[in-house]
């Protein structure tokens, strides 16, 4: 056996908050966070416009994705899915009742993506305009999880574990198993 390998933070270790595209989580961020600061509805929304680094655009700009694997691809649906549950689960991209709401597809056509000008390829511009007038905007700098200077909060690292674990093992043995984990119990 040879030495044991250490975790650092030159190794820099990234998470994925959303199970899609990497290029996507930094918007969802963006919407995620102006959804829940000015509780937004999707009935509410008029449009949304976000924008992205040259290099990512092509990537995510998937308006119509065919099923739900090709959209993990779409920024316009993973942000219509995040804008109606406050959250973008895998369920989102193996679930064909939900690929296939009718109103999942009309918000979509609400959200246009196009290229930003910033040099910063990790980043995110986020607008999103109401139906009473209101343009709310923010700009995020890297994704949660992206590295150790922005990790995953603790509730959503939490949260991320279970909804994995549950696929495979059931919501109260993933419970138990990341309790174990958490306790050291299987060290």
């Amino acid at each position: 056996m040879g030495e044991p390998v250490l975790l650092s933070p030159v190794m820099d270790i990234k998470q994925k908050r959303f199970p899609c595209c990497y290029a996507i989580l930094p918007p969802l961020d963006g919407i995620l966070a102006l959804r829940h600061e000015h509780h937004l509805t999707p009935e509410e929304i008029v449009r949304v416009a976000v924008g992205v680094h040259p290099i990512r655009f092509p990537h995510i700009n998937v308006p119509a994705p065919k099923d739900p694997l090709a959209a993990k691809f779409s920024l316009h649906y993973c942000t219509a899915r995040a804008l109606e549950e406050g959250r973008l689960t895998l369920d989102d991209f193996i679930d064909e009742t939900r690929f296939n709401r009718p109103e999942t597809h009309r918000l979509m056509r609400r959200i246009s993506l196009h290229p930003y000008h910033h040099d910063n390829i990790g980043g995110a511009e986020v607008m999103i305009e109401t139906k009473d007038g209101r343009r709310l905007t923010t700009y995020i700098d890297s994704a949660q999880g992206s590295s150790y200077e922005n990790p995953l909060p603790p509730a959503l690292d939490r949260d991320k574990f279970l909804q994995c674990a549950a696929l495979a093992l059931g919501d109260r043995e993933a419970l138990a198993f990341y309790q174990r984990l958490n306790l050291g119990e299987l060290a």
